[in-house]
């Protein structure tokens, strides 16, 4: 059983390939590079794609450092986090 949660460019390039992808979340502050791959991988491979918090927030959320891009695997965590995601982003305006 795959994990619900990967982390890290290559791991996350790992699973799309594998398609395994229901989510990609990639850190606003990473690289243009990185973000340009995961914006090209996400439309490729038709995988919701959001930018979102800073590296060292979602790093240390997760108890890691300088990860940018996560991978979510399973379809409800998935959906969860795009609706609590939105649901904070209509709160502020």
């Amino acid at each position: 059983m795959l994990e619900s949660l990967w982390h890290g460019t290559d791991a996350c390039v790992e699973r799309i390939k594998a398609k395994d992808v229901s989510l990609l979340i990639v850190c606003e502050d990473a690289s243009l590079n990185t973000k340009e791959k995961m914006k090209r991988l996400s439309e490729e491979y038709n995988i919701p794609l959001l930018f979102y918090e800073k590296i060292e927030n979602l790093s240390r959320a997760i108890g890691k450092i300088n990860k940018a891009v996560f991978a979510v695997i399973e379809k409800g965590f998935a959906d969860t986090i795009i609706k609590l995601i939105n649901e904070s982003k209509e709160a502020i305006n």
